[in-house]
């Protein structure tokens, strides 16, 4: 008996209540017993041609709109309260995918299993408009799926997915039955408190949600100021006010849909280079990329491909931007690292320094030779040739006296290294300058030091012989190789003096 007055009051409410648009309008006048009602029947189905047929359709919409009714008070309960996470039925642990559903933020998170079988991999965000308070809480399932919904408000929407009642995840609204009369104003509310319950998706987010999660799938409406989820939420952009695009779904795959002919986002900056070795390559350097209406998208262009710039070779790059449209452009550019730098030599000893001999002192000048290089050094030679020796002596007043010097061969040296007995014999090999050459060469190491025999032998009495030295001084050559053939020169005058036994 309830029953029946119910579907009475049902048909009264259709043939009496005033319907109103959707352009940026409420959409439906709050029914007397649910505010949340939305639908009115199902069109999916065929009429029949006969009005026994017909009855018969209308006779079950409208029963399935009095249980849907009788549904909905009882979670309209429970619609301001905060919502308790239950664990999914195992109907819905068969099913592929688990729709999260954030009313405070208007996020929808689409969930797949982990390999112990909990839906806890996020795999897919949607942007949704849900209905605030009007939006029960709680842990649903996909019941009932409609290509076309009649909708309260003499509007349409496409692939509504039932969760409870009469709430439905469906597309916006439109305002026929024609994919060209989509209620632009209400598409452009994406992403905000819309509806009168249900939960809006895009035609593309509202079709991929009847075509992967089918009756069973689970779906929990929650609240949670604080986070959007694990992906965020994604941006829709606006649809333009004006113009033949307004009326479509930029996603809709209606071929008569003219967002297909919108131009793809544009590119700038994408190409091929060659970068030195070691430098901070950035990929996103100089790129920009902006949709076909002029707004820039430099922010979303992602780089596929990785660049090594501390080694040498060739690096393929693919950068990618999608516009709000569902718009995308690529391109792709080859990195090239190359190595033309030469090698870095350094001389890590003092220009002058004290040895145990000249053997040792000339082991010491190779040792302090080093190369450097971001690749491999292949080769560092270095060469040493005697430009000049000198000794003197140290008296007991600390006094010293040139006793000779030898001059060299002062020729640029062959990049060879030398053996022991080269360096002991060059001394031995050196002619002996001239007295005068000898006398000019000398040199007074203090105030007290005598440069001439007339001096010396004014002296009373000769100081003490206490130390002999000899000075030895080399022209070292060194050359270094990398791995790519890059050389490098160097060259520096070092002495050292060595203590005669």
């Amino acid at each position: 008996m309830k029953r029946s007055i119910l579907v009475c009051f049902l048909l009264v409410c259709l043939v009496i209540l005033p319907l109103s648009g959707c352009g940026g309008q409420e959409i439906l006048p709050e029914s007397l017993s649910n505010p949340e009602s939305e639908v009115i029947s199902d069109i999916g189905s065929e009429i029949s041609s006969t009005v026994d047929d017909t009855t018969s359709a209308v006779k079950h919409d409208v029963e399935e709109i009095g249980s849907q009714m009788e549904d909905a008070s009882e979670v309209s309960s429970e619609t301001n309260s905060k919502s308790d996470k239950k664990e999914p039925s195992q109907a819905t642990l068969r099913q592929q995918y688990y729709l999260r559903i954030n009313r405070a933020m208007n996020t929808c998170t689409v969930y797949t299993k982990d390999d112990k079988g909990k839906f806890t991999v996020p795999v897919k965000a949607i942007v949704v408009s849900c209905g605030g308070s009007n939006t029960p809480l709680g842990t649903f399932s996909i019941g009932t799926q409609y290509r076309w919904l009649l909708m309260v408000g003499d509007v349409y929407s496409q692939y509504a997915s039932r969760v409870t009642g009469p709430i439905l995840i469906h597309s916006i609204p439109y305002y026929q039955q024609d994919n060209s009369t989509l209620c632009y104003r209400e598409y452009n509310k994406l992403g905000q408190t819309a509806s009168h319950g249900c939960i809006r998706m895009t035609y593309t987010d509202a079709k991929w949600v009847m075509d992967n999660c089918s009756r069973g799938t689970g779906v929990e409406i929650y609240d949670d100021y604080s986070s959007t989820g694990p992906l965020g939420k994604p941006t829709v952009a606006k649809i333009p006010i004006e113009g033949k695009l307004r009326n479509w779904d930029p996603g809709d795959t209606d071929p008569n849909n003219p967002w297909h002919d919108l131009k793809e986002p544009t590119l700038v900056g994408v190409k091929d280079s060659t970068v030195e070795l070691g430098t901070n390559f950035k990929p996103l350097k100089g790129v920009t990329a902006k949709d076909t209406f002029g707004e820039s998208l430099t922010d979303a262009i992602t780089v596929k491909g990785k660049v090594n710039s501390k080694k040498v070779g060739k690096y393929d790059l693919k950068y990618t931007v999608t516009d709000a449209y569902g718009k995308t452009s690529d391109a792709s550019a080859v990195i090239t690292i190359v190595d033309t730098t030469a090698p870095t030599i350094s001389f890590d000893l003092a220009d002058h320094f004290f040895a145990e001999s000249e053997a040792k002192g000339c082991a010491m000048i190779k040792a302090g030779v080093t190369a450097s290089d971001l690749s491999k050094i292949v080769s560092l030679n270095v060469k040493l040739k005697l430009q000049k020796t000198r000794q003197y002596t140290e008296t007991s007043n600390h006094s010293r006296t040139v006793l000779r010097t030898s001059q060299l061969d002062t020729s640029a040296p062959e990049i060879l290294q030398p053996d022991e007995s080269e360096l002991e014999s060059s001394t031995e090999s050196s002619d002996t300058t001239s007295s005068e050459e000898s006398s000019s060469d000398s040199e007074s190491f203090s105030s007290s030091e005598s440069s001439s025999s007339s001096e010396e032998s004014s002296s009373s009495q000769p100081d003490e012989i206490v130390h002999t030295y000899t000075r030895y001084t080399y022209l070292v050559k060194a050359v270094a190789v990398d791995a790519y053939d890059n050389k490098a020169t160097k060259d520096m005058t070092i002495s050292f003096t060595v203590k005669n036994k």
